[in-house]
């Protein structure tokens, strides 16, 4: 009689133990995180939660450290994009990171390695043609140089991607024979190629109430926040080049499926400045569509029945096109003579949280004031105090040049010349004193986390030339690039750059390359 194999059969037991390992491993591949939009998401948490490679055990100077490095033409001011298991024509499946550059190029790498074949970008796009007078803009076409250091403005903004339509859309400025001009690109992520009928130069008026009618002047304009993608449109905000130079804030909403403009909101039609920059992070969106960002400096006169919003945190509805809500610092004036910007900090859409206030947002600003805003009814102005808000922390943090975090029910603010620290949420409130700090840390650079769920969490922040790697919970360093001497040190970067963490891996982009960490 023949023998049955089961489960009682030792070389049963080994063959499935194999199979069960390989399909494990087959999950894990297949679980891979994209990164397709600064900051993880729409409500800007700055964390992903789906890494399985990078853990608190192994990010160590003796397992951890810079892998390698892609040349770039200029520099990269935008976070990387990462995609997985992308179909390159020709050139087969890849993990693919995307790098934009000051001198209006699109990259697109292996993720993985910068060898053989994997030694040039798999494509790359460029959006001038000095030939035909196309240049990036520079000089006497770039007001206030001298403000950011930047030489050339071309791609400033992080894109964002539309994985269901394999679309990155990409904002470029461009001088095209002494005409300064932005236009919006939809490319293909693998080739590049123009997609929708793109690009659309973007323009366009808005006319206020008294009959005032602001028009869009890309000379004057700088789209430094990363774009938003929700609920079928691409959101696009604008601020000055660096300094006021007779700009407007701007936010622009074109729909994703075809490029088409369909909606135009001005901070300030009256009286110029109100910039929306927020030191590259992106406009936030809630899970109804509506859009939240905050202003620099300038008037305000929206309590007086005027549209101007300086200083202001804002909420449109979705399309971009009216005022929902808002809320102003009781001493706006101070902050706009002080010129303590509210926008030099992204805004966060916490998700909903126990208590009288479920529906939360975020913010703080150059002063180091934490915000937290009730969703649902912002509170508009009140000279005498922001008492009609949910909690306000004066000077808390430290200047603030980028967004917060969170995490596990935690919010963490990273103020310049500051340790980073980490305050706990607790029935809808933050607990005022912090539950972790970090070593201080200088710079003007955004933290991201990248966690297994609620375990094996790891902050990262660049600061310097260097590259931090911190344990979530303790704030206890893990990691730095200095450690390990100078071949794992950064390159000079600019300021308010913001890493990306993917699948074991962490994307740096700086003045002359992309540089890549990961376990040795």
């Amino acid at each position: 009689m023949a023998t049955s194999v089961t489960a009682h059969n030792p070389a049963f037991v080994r063959i499935t133990f194999l199979v069960l390992i390989q399909i494990a491993l087959c999950l894990v591949a297949s679980g891979q995180v994209n990164v397709i939009t600064y900051h993880n998401d729409s409500s800007r948490s700055g964390s992903n939660t789906s890494e399985t490679v990078l853990t608190t055990a192994n990010v160590r100077k003796a397992t951890f450290g810079l892998r390698f490095t892609q040349p770039v033409d200029g520099f990269v001011v935008a976070q990387p994009l990462y995609l997985s298991n992308v179909n390159i024509p020709g050139l087969g499946v890849h993990n693919v990171v995307y790098v934009v550059t000051l001198n209006d190029s699109v990259y697109a790498f292996d993720a993985d390695s910068n060898t053989g074949t994997n030694a040039s970008p798999l494509w790359q796009v460029n959006f001038t043609n000095p030939s035909a007078g196309i240049t990036t803009a520079t000089g006497t076409n770039l007001p206030c140089e001298g403000t950011t250091g930047y030489s050339q403005a071309g791609i400033i903004s992080t894109p964002v991607i539309d994985v269901n339509t394999q679309t990155m859309y990409v904002v470029a400025k461009t001088n095209e024979n002494a005409t300064v001009v932005h236009r919006l690109h939809a490319l293909d992520v693998t080739s590049g190629a123009e997609k929708l009928g793109g690009p659309v130069v973007i323009s366009g008026t808005f006319k206020a109430n008294n009959g005032t009618i602001a028009t869009f002047n890309s000379l004057h304009a700088m789209n430094r926040p990363a774009l938003l993608e929700n609920n079928g449109s691409i959101y696009i905000a604008f601020g000055s080049n660096g300094c006021n130079d007779s700009n407007y804030g701007w936010v622009f909403a074109y729909q994703a499926s075809n490029l088409q403009q369909s909606g135009v909101f001005n901070t300030s039609p009256n009286q110029h400045y109100s910039s929306v920059w927020h030191s590259g992070s992106g406009l936030a969106a809630d899970a109804n569509g509506n859009i939240y960002f905050s202003t620099g400096e300038g008037k305000f006169t929206a309590n007086t029945g005027g549209q101007d919003f300086g200083s202001t945190f804002l909420k449109l509805n979705s399309g971009a096109t009216s005022v929902v809500d808002y809320f102003t610092p009781y001493n706006e004036v101070y902050l706009w003579q002080h010129d303590l910007d509210l926008s030099s900090s992204g805004v966060v859409v916490l998700p909903d949280q126990p208590g009288p206030n479920p529906h939360l947002l975020i913010g703080s600003g150059k002063m180091g004031t934490v915000y937290v805003l009730n969703r649902d009814n912002m509170g508009k102005f009140n000279s005498a105090g922001d008492t009609q808000i949910v909690q306000e922390m004066p000077s808390a943090v430290g200047a603030m040049f980028g967004v917060p975090v969170y995490w596990n029910n935690t919010v963490y603010f990273s103020g310049d010349a500051r340790p980073i620290m980490a305050f706990a949420l607790s029935n809808g409130t933050l607990v005022t004193s912090p539950i972790a700090q970090s070593v201080k840390m200088p710079g003007e650079h955004a933290p991201t986390i990248s966690s297994y769920g609620n375990t094996n969490g790891v902050l990262w922040e660049i600061s310097g030339l260097d590259l931090f790697a911190f344990d979530s919970v303790t704030l206890t360093t893990l990691y730095n690039s200095a450690q390990s001497g100078t071949r794992d040190t950064l390159p000079s970067v600019a300021h308010f750059v913001t890493q990306t963490v993917a699948n074991g891996k962490v994307y740096i982009g700086t003045k002359t390359c992309l540089a890549v960490y990961g376990l040795l």
